[in-house]
């Protein structure tokens, strides 16, 4: 009888050991759970944060864009069309979505072109008729034009403005 009554008591703890065990389980399971909701609401505040800090910069941009953009305007109006054009440039790259810096640019860029044409003509005009002279400085008001010297247009020119200078003074 002692034997089945130990027996009995064995098989009480070795009940009550499960239940410990499952419960300590479950409470590992919650606490892991919890860990995991903590560090998701941890990266979802990260997230909000890090869109109010974009949301910040972004208007940052915009503001010197729009700073950027208006001393543009002042550069075009002042005939200053290289400055102009770098300016509205920089002002897109601040902001892309400026739709006037862009319509700007645009127009900037077609306006060079006209007259770097114009003078490029002139230049070449000049040269047939050999006021050499009168030639260069068609040809490097266009390279005051150009904003970028590695341009293979800036190139060109300064290679006409040399042989021209060499012409004029009889080297050729």
């Amino acid at each position: 009888m002692t034997k089945g009554i130990n027996m009995a008591l064995s098989f009480k703890k070795k009940k009550r050991l499960m239940i410990v065990l499952v419960f300590a389980v479950l409470a590992c399971s919650l606490i892991g759970a919890l860990a995991n909701k903590k560090y998701s609401l941890v990266q979802q505040v990260k997230g909000e944060v890090d869109e109010q800090l974009s949301i910040q910069e972004n208007g940052a941009a915009r503001y010197l864009a729009k700073l950027i953009a208006s001393d543009a305007i002042l550069a075009y109006f002042s005939h200053q069309l290289s400055d102009a054009l770098q300016k509205n440039e920089l002002a897109l790259l601040l902001d892309p979505s400026n739709s006037a810096a862009r319509a700007r640019l645009i127009s900037i860029k077609n306006e060079l072109k006209s007259r770097i044409d114009e003078s490029y003509a002139r230049g070449v005009a000049n040269y047939q008729s050999m006021h050499y002279s009168m030639a260069i400085q068609d040809w490097e008001s266009c390279l005051t034009l150009i904003a970028n010297r590695s341009d293979e247009q800036y190139k060109k020119i300064e290679g006409y403005i040399a042989l021209t200078a060499a012409k004029k003074e009889g080297d050729i």
